[in-house]
C-alpha cells in the first residue's frame, strides 16, 4: 500500500504535453525521454506527420527534437536498446532515425526544438503498411509485422532480410521481444492467433491459446513480456464484443506457457497494457479513457485513474 501511494504522489506530479497531431504509437528512448508518433496521414489536412522525442528530467516534457515523415503518418516506433536509434513504421516503409548527441538539459536550459541531422540513415521498402516493429536480440536483429499477415526478420543494421514467415492467417498486429537477448519473439493477430517464434531460425516454437470453457473465440489484444523474460502478459478480449462481455489479463510463464494467474474487467474494452521496468506493475488503458494500475504478481488492482483521455491507443511505463 506504502509504495501504491509513492506512485500515486509521483504520478500526481508529473505533466503532460498536447501535441498537434492524432497520435499513434509511444516508446520509451532511455530513463529520461520518451518518443511519440503520429499524424494526419496523406489526406492534406495541414496535420503534420512526425515523430517527436520529449526528455522528462526537467519541469514537464521539453521537446528537444522533432522529424517531419513526410506524406504518411507513422504508426509505431522501437527504439535500439544500445543506441541512440528509432525505427519508424511509416506507411509501408521502415524509417530509421539518429537521435543526435546533444547537452545534457537543466533547470536553466531552454525547451529545445531542433530537427534531426542526417536522420534518415536507411529507408527499406516494405511492402505493405507496418503495424508493429521491435527490436531484439540485443539489437542485432529487427523485427516487422504488417497488413500483410507476414513477419519478417532483419539483420540489423545491414537490413538485410533474415526470414519472412507467412504462418499467420490474419493481420498481424502485435510483436513483443524477449528482453534478456534470446532470439524469440510472440506475435498476435488481428483473428485469434497468438505464436511464438524463433527468430534465428524463423520456426514457430509454440502457439498459445485461452479458452474459458465456452465456445467463445477471443482474441490477443496486447501482449508484452516481463522485464525479465520469465512471463508473458497478455490482454486477451472476445473477437465478438458486447456489454457483458469480459476483458482477460492473463500471466503466463513464458517456460512452460501454463497460465500463472489471471483476473478479469466486464464490460470494460481494455485496450492496451504495459509493465514497469523492476517487474512490479502492470497498467491498462481502456477505449473508455480509464487507466488501471495492477499488481503485476497477483493481477490485483491498486488504482484507477479514471477518465484521463477519450479513446487511449498506447500506454508505456
Amino acid at each position: 500500500l506504502s509504495y501504491y501511494n509513492e506512485y500515486k504522489s509521483y504520478l500526481s506530479r508529473m505533466t503532460g504535453c498536447t501535441v498537434d497531431y492524432p497520435l499513434y504509437g509511444i516508446t520509451q528512448v532511455d530513463a529520461f525521454r520518451v518518443a511519440l508518433v503520429g499524424g494526419g496521414g496523406s489526406m492534406k489536412s495541414g496535420v503534420p506527420n512526425i515523430v517527436e522525442v520529449y526528455d522528462m528530467r526537467g519541469n514537464g516534457m521539453v521537446l528537444t527534437h522533432r522529424y517531419d515523415c513526410g506524406t504518411e503518418a507513422p504508426t509505431c516506433i522501437s527504439a535500439h536498446p544500445g543506441d541512440p536509434i528509432l525505427v519508424a513504421g511509416v506507411d509501408n516503409n521502415i524509417q530509421i532515425l539518429q537521435i543526435p548527441m546533444e547537452k545534457k538539459l537543466n533547470k536553466e536550459m531552454p525547451s529545445l526544438k531542433k530537427t534531426f541531422e542526417r536522420d534518415v540513415v536507411k529507408t527499406t521498402d516494405y511492402g505493405e503498411i507496418v503495424k508493429g516493429i521491435t527490436f531484439c536480440c540485443f539489437g542485432e536483429k529487427l523485427v516487422t509485422v504488417g497488413e500483410d499477415k507476414a513477419i519478417t526478420i532483419w539483420e540489423f543494421p545491414s537490413m538485410t532480410k533474415r526470414w519472412r514467415i507467412t504462418q499467420h492467417l490474419s493481420e498481424v498486429t502485435q510483436v513483443t521481444a524477449h528482453p534478456n537477448g534470446e532470439p524469440y519473439i510472440v506475435t498476435a493477430t488481428r483473428g485469434s492467433e497468438c505464436m511464438l517464434w524463433d527468430v534465428e531460425t524463423g520456426e514457430r516454437v509454440h502457439q498459445l491459446k485461452y479458452e474459458d470453457g465456452t465456445n467463445t473465440k477471443f482474441r490477443f489484444r496486447s501482449i508484452r513480456y516481463s522485464p525479465t523474460g520469465e512471463s508473458l502478459y497478455a490482454l486477451i478480449l472476445p473477437v465478438a464484443w458486447s456489454p457483458s462481455s469480459f476483458s482477460n489479463i492473463v500471466k503466463f510463464d513464458s517456460e512452460s506457457w501454463t497460465i500463472q494467474t489471471k483476473t478479469y474487467m466486464r464490460g470494460e474494452p481494455l485496450a492496451e497494457l504495459a509493465i514497469s521496468g523492476d517487474d512490479s506493475l502492470l497498467a491498462t488503458a481502456s477505449s473508455n479513457g480509464h487507466i488501471y494500475i495492477y499488481d503485476a504478481g497477483s493481477l490485483s488492482v491498486g488504482w484507477c485513474l479514471s477518465n484521463v483521455f477519450i479513446g487511449l491507443t498506447q500506454i508505456s511505463f
